[in-house]
């Protein structure tokens, strides 16, 4: 059952789950989306341990088996340490200054480049 474990946990780590937390740093999960995303990771999980749903095994022992915590967890944590690394960083960086000028004004040295006008072919 240890190596299985083990399978299991590779498998996981390797194949599906860098597909399902893709940019999840920048999601903003509400309650319906969350448990969407956290019934998606259950039905990965019993594929991946060929658990039959008519075999009546629980969601907590398939995590216990699979030794893999919910997604959404996953997800508050990748946050988190992104929120910390924004923090820490100096103000001058620019993906400081970039989320400040998401949340205030641009500031005046950022200039914005006129578009081309369109082309009609008329």
């Amino acid at each position: 059952m240890a190596l299985i474990n083990i399978i299991v946990h590779q498998i996981t780590t390797v194949q599906y789950l860098p597909v399902e937390l893709f940019g999840s740093e920048m999601w903003d999960l509400a309650v319906q989306s969350s448990r969407r995303l956290d019934a998606f990771d259950q039905w990965c999980l019993r594929h991946i341990l060929q658990v039959q749903f008519s075999a009546h095994v629980t969601n907590r022992e398939i995590r216990r088996r699979s030794a893999q915590p919910p997604l959404t967890l996953t997800i508050k944590t990748k946050q988190l340490k992104l929120f910390g690394y924004i923090v820490c960083s100096d103000q001058d960086e620019e993906h400081v200054r970039g989320l400040n000028a998401g949340i205030d004004e641009p500031p005046k040295e950022w200039k914005q480049f006129g578009s081309h006008p369109r082309q009609t072919w008329l």
